[in-house]
């Protein structure tokens, strides 16, 4: 099938969301864009909408999408996906094939994704064109807890600081701590009384999103972890939690499991295309 290639940047976010939601119709697990939220994302996963493309039909229509983000010399196909009425055409690979030729003319290191584990049709699709499972990615669910608790807000920056040093530099592209440079409500910064532990949360939704967590290594292994997370936790009374899927599996395993954190469903494996 013949596509054209629009660059995403011409398109307004509401359009793109329109084309984005109907690309992920019926993915296997649910997923909604809106403008704000997709602006929040291009801001933290630094998204190029000049490097993303819509690909239209001759006749205009658009028929898949996919979003890139890029830091330094690593890109990392942020959404991909095709419309209904065109799948079946090829157009994933198409589309994967066009973002790895566009990588390569601007002289990219690597190009990384993720996809659900348990997606085969894309995993065949990613394995064809190159890339390599790297690592699994899994998230957690923890049920409501005891309230009470009052917490203390932090700035961003204060927050990064204490990511950064705990953080490992191979942290994958969503939990890194470059995301919250710019994070800006509903998503807060909160510390404990001696700023040696902090948490970036999104509680702007019923379930609340534990989306970054770090202990200073100068304290780790002494209870502070895990004081915070209790008081964390009993600050949002009868409020279901979540961290996302997109840890590396063996992140801070442990200390979630042993503050009664479970494992989700749902698994993600990162995969990466090493172009030079």
């Amino acid at each position: 099938m013949k596509t054209l290639s629009v660059q995403a940047s011409d398109y307004s976010l509401g359009q793109l969301c329109d084309i984005l939601n109907a690309a992920y119709g019926g993915y296997v697990m649910p997923v909604a864009f809106e403008p704000a939220a997709l602006m929040q994302r291009i801001q933290a996963e630094h998204i190029d909408l000049t490097q993303s493309s819509v690909f239209t039909t001759m006749q205009g229509e658009p028929a898949a999408v996919s979003i890139i983000s890029r830091r330094g010399s690593t890109s990392r196909v942020s959404a991909l996906g095709v419309l209904p009425q065109f799948r079946g055409a090829g157009l994933g690979a198409t589309a994967i094939e066009w973002c790895l030729a566009q990588a390569r003319a601007r002289n990219d290191r690597h190009q990384v994704l993720e996809v659900i584990d348990g997606n085969s049709a894309a995993m065949a699709t990613y394995l064809r064109a190159g890339f390599r499972t790297t690592r699994r990615l899994v998230g957690y669910t923890h049920e409501a807890s005891g309230g009470g608790e009052q917490l203390q807000m932090c700035s961003n920056l204060e927050a990064m600081a204490v990511l950064v040093s705990a953080y490992a530099k191979t942290t994958t592209w969503q939990a890194s701590p470059l995301c919250f440079s710019a994070a800006r409500p509903p998503l807060k910064a909160y510390c404990n009384d001696s700023r040696t532990a902090v948490a970036i949360i999104d509680a702007g939704a019923p379930i609340v999103k534990l989306l970054a967590f770090a202990v200073l290594p100068s304290v780790a292994r002494r209870g502070v972890g895990s004081c915070f997370m209790k008081s964390l936790l009993g600050a949002f009374p009868q409020r279901n939690w979540r961290v996302p899927e997109y840890f590396a599996a063996d992140d801070g395993e442990a200390f979630l499991k042993k503050t009664g954190w479970v494992l989700s469903s749902i698994k993600q494996l990162e995969m990466v295309h090493t172009l030079r």
